[in-house]
């Protein structure tokens, strides 16, 4: 069975990756109010949101002192890639 993702899940990850960022690099107070803006219209916005921070913060525990290869990682990870299917709104 193959995994599926929504359109609208994709992007929120995205927009959600790209506020993380933001924020990180100290944020005038424009910047921090279109930022709560954007999590005010959805409940799906924070979501997002608590799940690439959480995902940020785990990542700092897996290799701090870069000593993994992600090129050979990669490589070996070639063979081990799962399809992702995107549904179509209209298909719902």
């Amino acid at each position: 069975m193959a995994n599926t993702l929504r359109k609208e899940d994709l992007l929120e990850a995205q927009q959600a990756a790209d506020w993380l960022y933001r924020m990180r690099q100290d944020p005038d107070l424009q910047t921090r109010a279109e930022f709560v803006r954007w999590l005010r219209a959805s409940p799906s916005h924070v979501h997002a949101m608590l799940i690439a921070d959480l995902v940020d913060h785990e990542l700092c525990y897996i290799d701090p002192q870069r000593k993994i290869d992600l090129g050979m990682l990669m490589a070996a990870a070639q063979s081990n890639v799962v399809r992702v299917e995107i549904e179509d709104d209209a298909a719902e």
